[in-house]
């Protein structure tokens, strides 16, 4: 993550820093910069995958993808006053975002059948 966004200058935060420096870099405005950018742009959290998991889509597994991308999240939300985060909170947070992830499979793909569909149809 600190690499990804080298070019913006986010320091980098340890979890063993004191809470007082933990909310001092989360209220930073390079975090929030660096949060907004991440919320837009998914760029920055297919770096992040690519650094973590290699280049290759297919070879990343699902329930991994997940928890790097509620971790990447929850790290640089500055509404959450920590860094570290509980693992029923983490687990909760990874079975929502695969929910979610499944629900745009089934959309996508009812799309894909619909279309074929409609273009079978057609001819």
């Amino acid at each position: 993550m600190f690499s990804t966004f080298a070019a913006d200058k986010l320091p980098v935060i340890n979890t063993n820093d004191s809470s007082n420096e933990v909310s001092a870099w989360k209220n930073s405005s390079v975090v929030a910069e660096c949060f907004e950018k991440l919320k837009t742009n998914g760029d920055y959290i297919n770096k992040i995958l690519n650094k973590v998991y290699g280049t290759d889509p297919e070879k990343r597994p699902v329930v991994q993808v997940a928890f790097t991308v509620v971790l990447v999240y929850y790290v640089l939300n500055p509404k959450k006053e920590h860094i570290k985060i509980k693992e029923e909170i983490l687990q909760r947070k990874i079975r929502k975002y695969l929910v979610c992830f499944c629900k745009y499979l089934k959309c996508m793909l009812y799309n894909i059948i619909n279309n074929e569909f409609y273009l079978f149809r057609t001819k």
